[in-house]
C-alpha cells in the first residue's frame, strides 16, 4: 500500500510538469503566430500540422 502511495504520488508530479510544460508551449506558439502576423488568421482554427512548416523555420 505504502509503495502504491508514493507511485501515485510521482505520477501526479509528472503529470503536473508534463502540463506545465504543454502550457508554456502553447504559450511561445502563440507569440510566434503573434509576431509573424498569423495570429488572427489562426484564431480558432485547429493549428496541428497546418502551419508546421512556417512554425519549423521561425524557431530554428
Amino acid at each position: 500500500m505504502y509503495t502504491w502511495i508514493k507511485v501515485a504520488r510521482r505520477r501526479r508530479s509528472w503529470h503536473r510538469r508534463v502540463s506545465v510544460e504543454l502550457r508554456a508551449a502553447v504559450k511561445i506558439k502563440d507569440r510566434l503566430y503573434r509576431v509573424t502576423g498569423q495570429g488572427k488568421s489562426v484564431r480558432g482554427v485547429p493549428r496541428e500540422g497546418q502551419h508546421s512548416s512556417i512554425d519549423d523555420s521561425s524557431l530554428s
